[in-house]
């Protein structure tokens, strides 16, 4: 017996996992089999071919879903500079690259000062909130394209700057001050 699919889509590149594949595999050739007429047997083919194309949409969805969730786990929500975990990873890998090619590496710390103080004026928080997001977008404005922002944690926050000397990093630190100063005066 020959199963035809009536889609031309290209679904060749979606793989299920062995284990659902092999149970959906079973399912249809125990139903073939129990099926008592051929026009029933293509039936049951055409619609567990269905079943399988579906299945294999839902994987898709679901490898996606698993794409984006990975990626918001390691982005800091309220700034959406990446987090700690991602600066970590990031700062080894500069770390390598560099020792690899000996090239210098510079890193920055920004600080906030007196977030305390403007929490504890305002119990919601906002105020700190809106302190942390100008200074993200000012940090932001301030490195170049091959520099790696990052959210430390809460007040603090990491600039990762490859191939580049004492001199190169002073110039991205001032350029971030500047960029704060300019975002401070609005405020």
């Amino acid at each position: 017996m020959e199963i035809k699919s009536d889609q031309s889509e290209n679904t060749s590149e979606i793989k299920l996992p062995n284990k659902e594949k092999n149970g959906l595999a079973n399912q249809i050739f125990q139903e073939i089999k129990e099926a008592k007429t051929e026009e029933d047997q293509k039936d049951l083919a055409t619609k567990l071919a269905k079943q399988i194309k579906e299945e294999q949409k839902i994987a898709m969805v679901n490898k996606e879903l698993a794409k984006i969730l990975k990626e918001n786990a390691l982005i800091d929500s309220l700034t959406c500079l990446p987090n700690r975990e991602y600066a970590e990873n990031n700062l080894k890998w500069e770390i390598k690259n560099a020792k690899r090619y000996s090239e210098p590496l510079s890193i920055l710390v920004v600080d906030v000062d007196k977030l305390k103080l403007w929490n504890d004026e305002d119990e919601s928080h906002l105020t700190g909130d809106e302190a942390i997001k100008s200074t993200a977008k000012a940090i932001q404005a301030g490195v170049r394209d091959s520099d790696f922002p990052a959210r430390w944690a809460g007040d603090e926050f990491l600039v990762i700057i490859p191939r580049s000397d004492k001199e190169n990093a002073t110039l991205v630190a001032k350029r971030i001050l500047d960029k704060v100063e300019e975002t401070t005066r609005y405020c």
